[in-house]
């Protein structure tokens, strides 16, 4: 899966340390295996550095084939008795998915570091080249 994004998706180096979150599962030994091409993550072994390279297929539009998906928020809705829904990115209800289409997927957290190159588009999805996954989880 690639990334993409429009014209207000602009480089931008981060800052200081934030936290993003995959979904994904856990396997053995607190690993994480994220649900966009299946990448592991351990907390105690570090992630290379994957050049971010932003072409543009078309007009207004911008996509990057490599890099670490991850969405800058992640909530739960359950604002109808019967169905809970999972809102990834930025909180847009046309956006929302069943959480039953994640049956046993879990929520990790991670660290996009300082002086990280990342890409955020307008649905709240960021591309990065590094990422550090803290070991920490919520399952759904």
């Amino acid at each position: 899966m690639c990334w993409t994004g429009d014209d207000t998706a602009v480089r931008k180096i981060a800052e200081r340390d934030f936290y993003v979150y995959k979904i994904g599962k856990i396997i053995w030994n607190n690993i994480f295996i994220s649900d966009i091409r299946g990448h592991y993550y351990a907390p105690i072994r570090p992630n290379k550095i994957v050049p971010l390279i932003a072409y543009s297929p078309c007009i207004g539009v911008y996509r990057i084939d490599r890099g670490y998906h991850s969405y800058k928020w992640v909530a739960l809705e359950d604002t109808y008795p019967n169905e809970r829904c999972l809102c990834l990115g930025n909180y847009n209800s046309a956006l929302k998915e069943n959480i039953s289409l994640y049956k046993g997927c879990c929520i990790a957290t991670f660290v996009i570091p300082k002086n990280s190159v990342f890409f955020i588009n307008e649905m709240g999805t960021i591309i990065s080249n590094y990422i550090r996954y803290t070991g920490k989880y919520i399952k759904l």
